[in-house]
């Protein structure tokens, strides 16, 4: 069988992280089309798991990767799973409430 191992979790949130920062830029050689980049500040073997995976594009050249368009619909659907989890378990670290869940 070829099937690629799960992701782990820093990729994951990694791959989350960079599409909630993401830009659109034209593409040059054909206008009609944007792609994704976004800053590649995040920890090397991170990012080159995620471009394995072909996920990512990260040129050794710049300081700013591409999403491919799987990376662009994985990252999506991994922020939309982070930010439900966020609003259903919100903890409110206010001192009157002594950090406890927010209901």
């Amino acid at each position: 069988m070829n099937e690629k191992p799960r992701m782990n979790f820093s990729a994951a949130l990694t791959l989350a992280l960079i599409e909630l920062t993401s830009w659109a830029e034209a593409d040059k050689r054909d206008p009609a089309r944007d792609f994704w980049r976004a800053w590649k500040n995040y920890e090397l073997d991170v990012l080159q798991n995620l471009e394995r995976r072909g996920l990512v594009r990260a040129s050794h050249k710049t300081n700013s990767l591409q999403l491919t368009d799987a990376g662009k619909r994985c990252g999506e659907i991994l922020l939309r799973h982070f930010q439900e989890a966020f609003e259903r378990y919100q903890i409110d670290y206010s001192p009157e409430n002594g950090g406890e869940y927010a209901d």
